[in-house]
């Protein structure tokens, strides 16, 4: 069997399902050209699955509600290291149909997570935390989670 090395582009998002061949290996996740990109070594002849990354940005919480088996794959840093992210796969299955979450309507695309809301409005964490507490940024808690309508987000960058 012959395997390669293939690259993905991640979008830098609190979780993301991506579909690679089945029993593929991920090797790291780093910034290639200002984009987000995972490497894995796939075997292309098999069927492929989706399989779960979750960005976590330092000092934030990570979600209660989702898996606790989580693997690590790495770190990285955007905006001169002002940012740092840390990069896991949720290795439990998690699709549409078992996840209550998507049912609930969290993942759908109007609702983001705090480090897209952040990267959206060109500002650090502290900041979106700031514009939260001072009630300039309405915010939707699920759990110990911040979430945002992207609608929301877009005025608010119109507003500035």
């Amino acid at each position: 069997m012959e395997k390669k090395i293939w690259k993905y582009q991640l979008e830098i998002t609190d979780r993301q399902d991506i579909s690679m061949p089945k029993g593929a290996e991920i090797l790291t996740a780093q910034i290639q050209d200002d984009n987000l990109c995972l490497w894995a070594l796939v075997n292309p002849k098999v069927r492929t699955e989706i399989r779960v990354i979750e960005i976590f940005g330092t000092g934030n919480p990570i979600s209660s509600y989702a898996r606790i088996n989580r693997k690590y794959i790495s770190t990285f840093q955007i905006q001169e290291g002002n940012l740092v992210f840390h990069v896991f796969e949720d290795m439990g299955v998690c699709t549409p149909v078992n996840n209550p979450y998507y049912l609930k309507g969290i993942y759908k695309s109007d609702f983001i997570g705090s480090l897209e809301a952040a990267i959206m409005l060109k500002c650090n964490l502290i900041t979106l935390c700031r514009y939260v507490q001072d009630g300039k940024l309405p915010y939707y808690r699920i759990g110990r989670r911040l979430l945002f309508r992207k609608e929301e987000i877009l005025n608010k960058i119109k507003v500035k």
